[in-house]
């Protein structure tokens, strides 16, 4: 088997493992108060009219290495006898289409140890640089590649945006593995229009429509999928525009310089 490898997936979780971060409640440039919990400060800093600055520090960066090489060594222990592994590089065609994308995601949260641990990811695993694109639309299409190659294949990553596409899947994460047909990973896809992925991506979807909503308003594979889900947006009077740009953001792609479009 060929393991398809999303290696962002574990450089927030190696990164952050060797961080200490804290939010600073602060009155005319004097510390006040420090919390852990972002929550905690806001609710602070709202009853005392207190400024939040954010603090972190990084340990060592070979402690941000050794976590990162342990997450790998996780993402490696099914049985398989070659694998394929991704990383961001630079640029994403989404941005074209939607400028607001991932603007939900705060910049503090990225790893201080990033850029290194990237280059480790290369040097130590042949980890490849995508560029334009996600790394999840990489790892997709040479998934549906493998798959008219003859060829077993399975996605390794935790991200849930991945089961938009068919085939083995593997979170490294939970330990699971499992497999999608053709009609599940659509289905998965035509539910997430519905849903969005706001906090994650910043992608809106239908307002207040969930998970829950989502399957009963598409409970199971159909081949009108699609039309159900124009008629959910144009009853709360989106246009075809408005589910063009939701669907671009949310389609992994299935094959190399694809654009979703809702009338193919």
């Amino acid at each position: 088997m060929k393991l398809l490898i999303d290696a962002d997936s574990p450089l927030y979780r190696a990164g952050c493992a060797n961080e200490t971060r804290s939010y600073l409640c602060t009155h005319g440039g004097h510390l006040v108060e420090e919390f852990q919990y972002k929550k905690d400060a806001v609710a602070y800093a709202t009853e005392h009219g207190c400024d939040i600055e954010k603090h972190k520090e990084a340990g060592a960066v070979g402690l941000s290495l050794h976590n990162l090489r342990q997450c790998v060594k996780s993402m490696l222990s099914i049985e398989h006898d070659s694998y394929e592994m991704y990383t961001g590089g630079v640029g994403n065609f989404r941005y074209d289409y939607f400028k607001e994308y991932k603007g939900t995601r705060d910049p503090f949260d990225k790893p201080i140890h990033m850029k290194q641990m990237k280059k480790h990811l290369q040097a130590k695993y042949g980890a490849i640089p995508v560029d334009g694109e996600e790394v999840d639309d990489k790892v997709s299409y040479r998934q549906v590649q493998c798959i008219a190659e003859g060829i077993e294949s399975c996605i390794v990553t935790n991200d849930k945006d991945l089961d938009n596409t068919m085939g083995w899947h593997r979170n490294w994460v939970k330990g699971e593995t499992y497999y999608l047909t053709a009609e599940q990973a659509d289905l998965n896809f035509h539910r997430q229009l519905l849903t969005g992925d706001w906090s994650v991506d910043g992608i809106p979807g239908l307002k207040g429509v969930g998970g829950v909503t989502a399957a009963k308003i598409l409970p199971e594979y159909s081949d009108n999928m699609l039309d159900i889900v124009k008629e959910e947006y144009f009853n709360r009077g989106h246009d075809i525009e408005y589910l063009t740009m939701n669907g671009i953001m949310l389609w992994m792609r299935r094959k190399p310089d694809e654009i979703w479009s809702p009338n193919e």
